[in-house]
């Protein structure tokens, strides 16, 4: 009887400080998270903690104060760099979030919502100075966490989920003007770090931006929005998205322009685990509609994709470095790098074949319609070390260094009306049963098409 009175203390003692590890556990791995955010670009304005016997919650507000760290830490990890021009527009920012979660080691998740709670002070005292009814929308706007993400996010095996707020929100500004956001259904899920995961996937229900004023009026509509990605690491991953209809309008007084896309599918994919950096990516859409004063274009059945194959990997990765600050950087400098990146790409050599670009039918002036056309080509570039000099010096020797193949096809109805317009090109035609077909080569600086040299 004393072994077991003594077996169910020990028990009973056991569970009751499970709380207490679990606690420590969840803590000492937030604290981690945190004093990393602290050394790179982030101050903790103010923490709080509140903790009961089985859950423990923390208040941070965190003021983005050196916007270049972090940006420059985000870029560790990111596929792409992110615009340094981005700076001026989240430095300042104050980022509320609340943090939830059990003391019981074996329910490791915790729940976070996190929220803008303050824009730059410099840019909230320019509103407020310029238009004190909007910076009080806006400022009660955030008061009310307007804009919130919820996570979970589980310790143990890395996996998160959530959503973000449902948005339907209305600001008005003294000149008029009315901006209308709409936010709806968007939810997401992945694994692995939340600054690098290993997958995720992203959805939006709808999103409406309506922009008005007495004269002119800017609408972007997006619907049923879903991409995925999965990363091997920063430079191997593959992009899936979706879009079910996309409706971008820019209406001004006396001009008005419309697109609106209906199915649009894209992926995208980077491969450098070999010994080059490989780059694929297909897009495709239903239907395409632009109208405007001058133009009214249907476009139906798109489809797109490309592979692009050999890339140097250090100097594709600097070119993409380059291309980032291009953003911010107009300067002579900038170019200069790119255009010398460029071209020590090419002398490394790669291939880029576009598999196939082809469109069903065009409609045009809704009066007008077409049988579409395809065309797909091949492009060899030779490693060459003397390139740069030859670009310089000889331009016209260093097309030798390119071999090209391609096949044109278009119907019969789009080659006429391109002989109509003027476009004489029926010397070089094969023309079929219901289609014209152009068949390209070049190669050590002589081009052909259909067997018949281009002078």
């Amino acid at each position: 009887m004393k072994k077991v009175s003594i077996l169910i203390v020990l028990v009973i003692g056991v569970l009751a400080t499970l709380p207490i590890i679990g606690n420590k556990y969840v803590s000492s791995t937030m604290d981690e998270r945190v004093n990393e955010l602290k050394n790179h670009g982030l101050e903790v304005k103010e923490s709080l903690e509140t903790s009961s016997y089985l859950t423990t919650s923390k208040h941070y507000e965190f003021l983005l104060q050196d916007s270049a760290k972090f940006i420059d830490f985000l870029n560790q990890y990111a596929t792409n760099q992110i615009p340094p021009y981005v700076d001026s527009l989240i430095n300042g920012v104050v980022v509320g979030v609340d943090v939830e979660h059990s003391n019981i080691p074996f329910f490791s998740t915790i729940a976070l919502d996190i929220y803008p709670i303050d824009f730059s002070e410099k840019m909230m005292e320019s509103l407020k100075k310029n238009d004190i009814n909007f910076y009080k929308q806006l400022d009660s706007f955030l008061a009310t966490k307007g804009l919130s993400y919820h996570m979970n996010y589980h310790l143990s095996s890395e996996q998160f989920d959530g959503y973000i707020k449902d948005i339907e929100q209305t600001f008005k500004a003294e000149d008029g003007t009315t901006l209308t956001l709409f936010l709806n259904d968007t939810k997401f899920d992945g694994k692995g770090r939340l600054i690098a995961p290993q997958s995720s996937l992203f959805h939006i229900g709808k999103l409406n931006l309506n922009i008005v004023d007495k004269r002119d009026k800017f609408v972007f509509n997006v619907e049923n929005f879903q991409g995925s990605s999965d990363f091997t690491s920063k430079a191997t991953y593959n992009t899936d998205l979706s879009v079910k209809n996309f409706k971008f309008i820019v209406d001004e007084k006396n001009d008005a322009l419309y697109m609106n896309v209906n199915d649009f599918s894209g992926k995208f994919a980077s491969d450098d685990q070999g010994e080059k950096t490989k780059l694929f990516g297909t897009s495709a859409f239903k239907e395409m509609t632009i109208e405007g004063s001058e133009l009214d274009l249907a476009v139906k059945e798109f489809k797109y994709e490309f592979a692009l194959s050999q890339l140097d990997k250090e100097l594709f990765d600097k070119l993409q470095t380059l291309v980032a600050d291009q953003n911010v950087k107009t300067g002579r400098t900038t170019s200069k790098e790119i255009e010398k990146v460029i071209i020590d790409l090419f002398s490394k050599g790669l291939e880029l074949n576009i598999k196939n670009i082809s469109v069903d039918d065009i409609i045009y002036n809704k009066t007008k319609e077409y049988k579409g056309f395809s065309f797909n080509s091949l492009v060899n570039i030779k490693a060459d070390p003397d390139l740069a000099v030859k670009m310089k010096q000889m331009p016209m020797d260093a097309l030798n260094n390119i071999d090209m193949s391609s096949e044109l096809v278009l119907s019969k109805e789009l080659y006429q009306e391109l002989e109509n317009k003027g476009l004489n090109i029926y010397t070089y035609a094969e023309v079929q049963e219901n289609s014209v077909k152009f068949k390209s080569t070049y190669k050590n600086g002589q081009l052909l098409v259909n067997g018949k040299p281009i002078n």
